[in-house]
């Protein structure tokens, strides 16, 4: 009986708010995003991260429903929900069981919503979250789904036949999550973007047949650079056949790195010692998709950051994906963390923001602690 207790004793307790029905964000995903989210709640540990490999997922979010959902259903609500900023993924420093670095997901506010327990984290602390880059390139918004639903009539765009007798677009984009796909013309892993331009709408069957379902090896795989590059379309994707597009497999290469005509800026420190130039093309380019950003603050950062932190040096096929990773982040801060002074209401963390180094203060205290006993 007492073993028994002290397992109900640990089981951990989730809160789901009454606010999250009324998440702006959460609105802007399919309703079977919004439901993995609420999922993702009780599979997390305590401190709001979780493995993301989604046969693991699969099998303990929906044991009920393993024959309608497939690990592609998974991914697709994953990356919604890496879009709308409720989940971010990071891949840590250290390898598992297999010898691979593994793949994390974390609740980027889960302080705020959680009671946490001082019990032992089960997943790595988020270190490299560059790998959340990889999710973000393949979300397509929910307002550009209706457009493209709209803009190709409901109709599959390589067997022309209609996926739907449904003509309210919005209204099959947030039920019908699974029954269309999106589809890259120019595929992610060549350069290509979510742009109108480059998006059109497939059946399933369509598109599975120009690519298999990504599996969670697959993602190791691609971003370790071991996957191969997609074949063309044969015919039904002529944009691929442009000579102009990048060539390169790799989602982080850039024409910049043989860019040898501009002015080098500083260096970044690399795994094997040597130094990678960043140029001042670079910095121009990347000031202008992060204008809430200080690149060059950033960048002296990044530097200091490798110098000080030899073993977790990047790759040279890795550094692209490192700064621009690092980037995001600095991006997608909250206006509030640029502007340390102002306070911060929770029902958790209502007290004022200190000046002060907190951590000087809490040794400070266990030293009179320590004196008074």
């Amino acid at each position: 009986m007492a073993g028994r207790g002290k397992e109900k004793h640990e089981v951990p307790n989730r809160i789901i708010k009454e606010s999250i029905n009324e998440s702006e964000g959460l609105s802007e995903c399919s309703l079977f995003a919004q439901d993995l989210f609420k999922r993702l709640i009780t599979y997390a540990d305590d401190y709001g991260r979780f493995n993301a490999d989604t046969m693991i997922m699969r099998a303990r979010l929906y044991p009920r429903e393993l024959c309608e959902i497939t690990e592609e259903d998974i991914n697709n609500g994953l990356t919604e929900l890496a879009g709308v900023g409720k989940i971010q993924f990071y891949s840590p420093f250290v390898f598992n069981q297999m010898g691979k670095r593994g793949i994390y997901g974390a609740f980027p506010n889960w302080k705020n919503h959680q009671r946490m327990r001082e019990t032992k984290a089960k997943c790595p602390d988020p270190e490299d979250l560059g790998v959340n880059d990889w999710y973000l390139r393949r979300f397509v918004p929910l307002d550009m789904k209706i457009k493209l639903l709209e803009r190709d009539n409901f109709k599959c765009q390589i067997c022309g036949k209609f996926i739907t007798t449904c003509k309210d677009a919005r209204r099959f984009v947030k039920l019908g999550s699974g029954l269309f796909h999106v589809d890259h013309i120019i595929p992610v892993v060549q350069g290509g973007r979510a742009t109108l331009e480059n998006l059109r709408i497939t059946c399933p069957e369509c598109n599975m047949k120009r690519k298999k379902s990504l599996t969670f090896k697959d993602i190791i795989a691609e971003l370790s650079g071991d996957s191969p590059q997609p074949a063309a379309d044969s015919g039904l994707n002529p944009i691929q056949s442009n000579p102009n597009t990048n060539p390169n497999p790799n989602p982080y290469y850039s024409a910049e790195q043989t860019d040898v005509g501009s002015p080098q800026v500083l260096s970044l420190t690399l795994n094997d010692g040597s130094e990678y130039g960043i140029t001042q093309d670079q910095i121009d380019k990347w000031v202008q998709l992060y204008p809430a950003v200080d690149v060059m603050q950033e960048l002296r950062s990044m530097k200091g950051w490798l110098d000080s932190n030899t073993k977790k040096r990047k790759t040279k096929n890795g550094i692209l994906r490192f700064v621009t990773g690092w980037l995001s982040r600095a991006q997608d801060k909250p206006h509030f963390d640029r502007q340390p002074h102002k306070k911060v209401d929770t029902k958790f963390h209502n007290f004022e923001q200190r000046d002060d180094d907190l951590d000087d203060y809490a040794f400070k205290k266990m030293m009179a602690e320590l004196g008074e006993t």
